[in-house]
């Protein structure tokens, strides 16, 4: 089946019409492809029609219309949107139609699709969106379910399908107002009033920056301060060597327990000959000796880094209240440490 016999079949699909007359298309389709997919479409429409199904019925109806747009289709759509209870839809689909068919001198059908309009109109739900003075600020925009409403429609009942509606009105540096309408029954009119919009928050300024900082006559050479430098140091020399002390305690207890337990074993040990307690003393005591061995270790390295890093930190000579230039003054250290048998040596001089 061509393009041509495709649309004079819908056209004979006429809801209302007691004879099916075939006719001449108005307009070809864009391409065939789309005349095809718009035939499918009127003819499943159609049959979910004859099941009741007019609400699946509908957007099928619609798309065959916007493929290949014939007043049947469009008459099918309209008498669809009307099972639905889209009443605005159907009144204006059936006054589309009739005046697509009085261009044709089809008299007849037109006036057919012009009753149903004209039966349709009493039933007409109707949204007014009010827009009071104080509201119309410069640049105001005010929005129907996503339309713009033009200004010559605001304060008049406009025809809606039944139903809920978004209203939303905006303006340049103005807050953004939306609502929800709910319209509903045959024949009523639903209004909506548009207050003033807010203005904007103002965006938080940023912090502004600090002044410029004047020429004291400092030459270019002039070395930073060092004050928190040298405090930071000084204060990592002293956690190193409250380390150190604490890892050299723990090591003072596992010598002092090293020393208990070779002294227990004696009482079961001859030379090197021991009985089970004895063997689990001397093990314990093993075992307790490289502990204390360890933490002297780490606790004696420590208490040098400490001390170096005291030693080591830069001070400061002039400040704040000398009007004059700061400078470094960096030490020069020699240190020597040593474990003896007497405990930890250090010397040194700068």
């Amino acid at each position: 089946m061509n393009a041509g016999r495709a649309r004079a079949r819908r056209m004979v699909h006429w809801i209302g019409i007691a004879s099916a007359m075939a006719w001449s298309p108005s307009a070809y389709a864009q391409t065939a492809g789309d005349a095809a997919a718009a035939q499918d479409l009127f003819d499943r429409a159609r049959k979910l029609v004859a099941q009741g199904n007019h609400a699946e019925a509908c957007p099928k109806f619609a798309e065959s219309q916007r493929l290949d747009p014939e007043p049947g289709t469009e008459f099918n759509l309209a008498d669809c949107y009307e099972h639905v209870g889209k009443t605005a839809s159907a009144w204006v689909a059936f006054a589309d139609v009739a005046d697509r068919l009085r261009v044709t001198s089809d008299k007849a059908r037109a006036n057919v699709a012009l009753a149903r309009a004209a039966a349709l109109q009493p039933k007409l739900a109707r949204l007014t969106i009010n827009a009071p003075g104080d509201s119309r600020v410069s640049g105001l925009t005010i929005k129907r379910d996503g339309e713009v409403v033009r200004d010559a429609q605001w304060g008049i009942g406009v025809p809606v399908d039944p139903g809920t509606h978004a209203v939303e009105a905006s303006a340049p540096d103005m807050q953004t107002w939306t609502s929800s309408v709910e319209v509903k029954g045959e024949g009523k009119t639903v209004s909506v009033d548009v207050p003033k919009l807010a203005p904007v928050p103002p965006t938080p300024t940023s912090v502004p920056a600090s002044a410029p900082v004047q020429d004291t006559g400092a030459t270019a050479e002039s070395p930073p301060r060092a004050e928190t430098h040298g405090s930071t140091q000084r204060t990592l020399s002293y956690v190193a060597g409250a380390a150190g002390i604490g890892a050299i305690g723990i090591g003072t207890y596992f010598g002092l327990a090293t020393l208990s337990k070779n002294n227990a074993s004696r009482s079961d040990c001859t030379g090197n000959q021991c009985g089970q307690q004895g063997f689990d003393d001397r093990k314990s005591a093993l075992s307790d000796g490289n502990a204390a061995t360890i933490a002297y270790g780490i606790g004696l390295a420590a208490l040098v880094g400490g001390v170096v890093l005291y030693l080591t930190a830069p001070t400061v000579t002039g400040g704040p209240t000398t009007g004059g230039p700061v400078a470094l003054t960096p030490q020069r250290l020699q240190w020597n440490a040593a474990i003896t048998p007497a405990g930890v040596v250090i010397d040194g001089s700068f």
